[in-house]
């Protein structure tokens, strides 16, 4: 039988206690949950081309995780009036970043020219460029280190970028990248409700989203033919991403059992907090 949104006013249920923390109260006994999921993941990349004849590259990846985790403690209340005060903690996965791309194929254009693009003297008139210092630290400073992008002026303080394929116009090239994505979020939560006189549950909880989402890119350019777009001949760029995540945020809810068979409930979640620190190179 389908339930939709109106699953989170059962309670006593692994997956309604997440929505609303008021249905931990309708726990009458200790309980554990683990879950487990198989998932499997298709991609496919085209590189796009003038020509249209470069081929797709799929991958598929099967991987078997723990989705979730949870455990349920039952406290005897001293109080008539309350049937049950229990507390439980859970964990379960809400994104998982998982994926890989791969792609090889031929067209125009090249990363040079985004290097190139970042190189301008906002101030300047021209073909003007900034000072190699002040070069985006993460691809056109690297560029101009590695010579990619290079100074053609002859005025030592007045810079001109060009690359070795601004002399071949139209050129093709061969060009491959794979990119791989890991990792995911998870959220901890600490909740405590009870169950006053059969009727009324009440509960509150702590969620902590915690997780990382690392990305890794390994991009290549080649000539496509040999000697062709001499002086250039081949191209590396790799580039490395990982973020790191944590916040908090506070989950309150409650069940009415008007009669014994209707149950009638809500809750209300806060916006996470979150904490995020990045790490590039």
């Amino acid at each position: 039988m389908a339930m939709g949104s109106a699953f989170s006013a059962v309670g006593a249920d692994y997956t309604a206690v997440a929505v609303n923390p008021a249905g931990v109260a309708f726990y009458r006994k200790g309980d554990a949950t683990i879950g487990l999921k198989l998932q499997h993941t298709a991609t496919e990349a085209t590189l796009q081309s003038p020509t249209g004849i470069n081929a797709p590259y799929g991958k598929d990846r099967n991987k078997l995780a723990i989705e979730a985790l949870g455990l349920v403690g039952v406290i005897e209340p001293r109080n008539f009036n309350w049937s049950t005060l229990n507390v439980s903690i859970q964990m379960h996965r809400i994104a998982d970043f998982s994926q890989g791309v791969h792609y090889v194929g031929t067209g125009t254009g090249s990363i040079t020219d985004r290097f190139l693009e970042r190189s301008p003297d906002p101030g300047g008139q021209g073909l003007a460029g900034i000072h190699p210092d002040d070069l985006d630290p993460f691809e056109a400073g690297l560029a101009f280190e590695a010579g990619a992008l290079y100074d053609l002026g002859s005025d030592p303080d007045k810079y001109i970028y060009h690359t070795d394929l601004l002399d071949h116009p139209g050129f093709q090239l061969e060009r491959e990248q794979r990119l791989k994505l890991n990792h995911g979020l998870h959220e901890i939560s600490f909740n405590v409700g009870g169950l006053y006189r059969e009727w009324l549950a009440l509960g509150a909880g702590i969620q902590v989203p915690v997780g990382s989402f690392s990305s890794r890119a390994e991009y290549f350019e080649r000539e496509d033919v040999a000697g062709a777009l001499a002086p250039f001949r081949s191209l590396r760029f790799d580039s490395e991403l990982t973020t790191h995540v944590a916040g908090v945020g506070i989950k309150a809810g409650l069940i009415v059992r008007p009669l014994p068979f209707l149950r009638l409930g809500a809750s209300l979640q806060s916006p996470y907090a979150l904490v995020l620190r990045d790490k590039y190179s």
